[in-house]
């Protein structure tokens, strides 16, 4: 009886200082990031953690992955907060992955309804970081009235609200005369480039972005996050009806026409071509001001950097073969005289040191004289009428192995 009550007690003494340490690292980070009433925060962890250890969810885990999970699924739940699970990765110094796969856990176990993330919390956070000086409150007005129509059209559901506030902050940087590109966006708030130049292209096809300034700004948040009002289809779904109009298209095209090998070639280049260029479109590094210009109506080229062939030299004649093309996307993608002309410099310009290189190469090679090739060895055709025959001359040849019973091989070959 002794020895299970100092056994009992131990086990007590053991969790409550358990508690007490997670307490501790608790309340430095919330005092770190800063959290608003942080007391009522942290004490709110606490209990969960307790929670927690009854169902034995601390044994076998970091206890800096479990009081980071506790505090985050507090802070989700307490309005208006804007800490992100990547803030108490840093504060704790744990990899954000082990961490968020510990509050899923947690959560799971726990059986919560956590809220979904509105991510208008954190565009005044994003913004300070973003160096707009006096225009940071407009910046940032502008900003939620984008997020508001992003959340209309169904862009900010299952996205992350990192990456929806750095493209939310893009557009209305630039509505503002603020350059600020992809790499400097993406590397202050922590998101991969690639998803906020696809946040700002969905936005761009949105209905929304066809309104001009003036009309944008007398729009309300209100009214951008009505849903009743007209909203338009998730980007996910879009995509998906356009690729099945356009294998729809093709295939009635080919079974009507009955196009050659060749005439398929040319209309999935084609497509391929276009795909490119529309997933190329991004906003200019300025939008004009004039409030008769829509948000999205400039889109910014993107240059070939492509090996460059000049038709002239090759005998194409494209003014005979084109000059009747009736389609705007096929229309878009040619280039006039002047474009072409400028298109070849910029590609001379930057492929200068290559094309020097190759020509020294050239002149290396003249001084130098040809260098005589190196004859290949031709090999004797092994001519058997069966395979018994040239399996025996294969081995006779090559000398293989002088142990191998010939006898036996000719009935292995022979049965």
């Amino acid at each position: 009886g002794r020895a299970t009550g100092i056994r009992y007690r131990t086990s007590e003494s053991s969790r409550d200082d358990t508690v007490r340490r997670a307490k501790k690292m608790m309340e430095a980070a919330a005092t770190y990031l800063r959290i608003p009433n942080y007391q009522r925060v942290v004490d709110q962890s606490v209990r969960l953690l307790k929670i927690a250890m009854d169902k034995n969810f601390t044994q076998g885990r970091n206890l800096d992955d479990v009081c980071g999970a506790c505090l985050y699924t507090t802070c989700r739940r307490t309005e208006e907060n804007s800490v992100m699970l990547l803030d108490l990765a840093t504060v704790f110094q744990r990899r954000i992955y082990s961490l968020m796969k510990t509050y899923l856990k947690l959560i799971i176990l726990l059986k919560l309804k956590i809220p979904l993330v509105d991510p208008t919390f954190y565009v005044r956070r994003f913004a300070t970081k973003l160096e707009f000086g006096e225009k940071e409150f407009q910046v940032g007005k502008t900003a939620i009235k984008v997020v508001a129509s992003m959340k209309r059209d169904w862009m900010a559901v299952g996205r992350k609200p990192s990456g929806i506030c750095a493209a939310a902050l893009i557009v209305a940087a630039r509505l503002h005369g603020f350059n600020r590109d992809y790499d400097f966006v993406a590397r202050e708030i922590g998101v991969g480039k690639t998803t906020v130049q696809k946040r700002v292209q969905e936005f761009i096809n949105t209905p929304t972005c066809q309104l001009t300034l003036k009309k944008f700004r007398e729009v309300d948040v209100k009214e951008l996050n009505d849903k009743e009002g007209e909203a338009f289809d998730p980007p996910a779904f879009i995509e998906k009806m356009k690729k099945e109009e356009e294998n729809k298209r093709l295939a009635l095209e080919h079974s009507s026409s009955g196009s050659s090998g060749a005439q398929q070639l040319q209309m999935v280049t084609t497509r391929i071509a276009n795909d490119a260029q529309h997933k190329t479109r991004e906003l200019p590094t300025s939008l004009q001001t004039s409030d008769s210009v829509a948000i999205g109506s400039a889109n910014a080229t993107s240059e070939n950097k492509a090996t460059y062939e000049d038709p002239k030299e090759l005998g194409l004649d494209f003014e005979g073969t084109l000059s009747d093309v009736d389609d705007d996307e096929i229309e878009r993608m040619l280039l006039n005289e002047e474009e072409v002309e400028d298109k070849e410099k910029r590609w001379h310009a930057e492929n200068d040191q290559y094309l020097e290189e190759q020509e020294q190469k050239r002149r290396d090679a003249e001084k130098l004289g040809k260098l005589p090739r190196k004859k290949s060895r031709k090999r004797k055709k092994v001519s058997a009428d069966n395979a018994t025959d040239a399996a025996l001359s294969v081995l006779q040849e090559r000398k293989i192995s002088s142990k191998i019973n010939v006898d036996v091989l000719n009935e292995l070959l022979q049965s």
